[in-house]
């Protein structure tokens, strides 16, 4: 199979037109889309798949081109405008985490938590107006202490729910993995019967 390169973005750390400038280069851009560039990131297209840098444009330029696969990523250097595409492949975004772990076995106490923190973020909210309006010492330290007391509730409970999201996307990295090796292993052991 012949070996095609594709220069899939060919602009420095800022694309090309950059929102702030009003140079002869960008403005040339803004009047005709065929100026535009998108930030420096190179396909190999044959057998496999081989990327050399992940823009932060990746995900735009691999659909430009109709690349719908990645066997491998060479990263040049670790500045961001090489770097910060690596996210789009991988990890699930916060809605995605959120959405599995209602899919969970603990998804009656995800629900009770999100309930329960906005509840005590309510009455924290509550807490301060009347802590800012009270006029005597008492009061304020009752409001207060209940604001604080509110807050913590609300920061404990978040910190219990995004440990719970990250248990649940590692159990799902550990099942992928358990699947891909189950995968090698037959794939081996049929090599062998052959």
């Amino acid at each position: 199979m012949p070996l095609e390169l594709v220069f899939l973005g060919t602009s420095a750390a800022i694309q090309v037109p950059s929102f702030h400038c009003t140079c002869e280069v960008c403005e040339a851009a803004r009047k005709d889309p065929k100026h535009r560039r998108t930030r420096a990131s190179v396909a190999l297209l044959g057998e496999e798949t081989v990327l050399i840098d992940a823009s932060p444009d990746m995900e735009f330029q691999l659909e430009r081109e109709a690349i719908r696969r990645i066997d491998r990523i060479f990263l040049t250097h670790w500045h961001f405008d090489h770097v910060w595409g690596l996210a789009a492949l991988g990890e699930p975004g916060l809605p995605d985490l959120v959405v599995e772990m209602f899919r969970s076995r603990l998804r009656w106490y995800g629900a009770v938590f999100l309930v329960m923190i906005l509840l005590f973020t309510v009455l924290a909210v509550i807490c301060a107006a009347r802590f800012l309006a009270a006029e005597e010492v008492p009061d304020m330290i009752r409001w207060g202490a209940g604001f604080f007391l509110c807050f913590g509730t609300v920061l404990s409970g978040k910190l219990w729910y995004w440990m719970q999201m990250e248990r649940v996307a590692m159990t799902r990295e550990i099942k992928r993995v358990e699947l891909l090796v189950a995968h090698l292993a037959a794939e081996r052991g049929s090599r062998r019967a052959d």
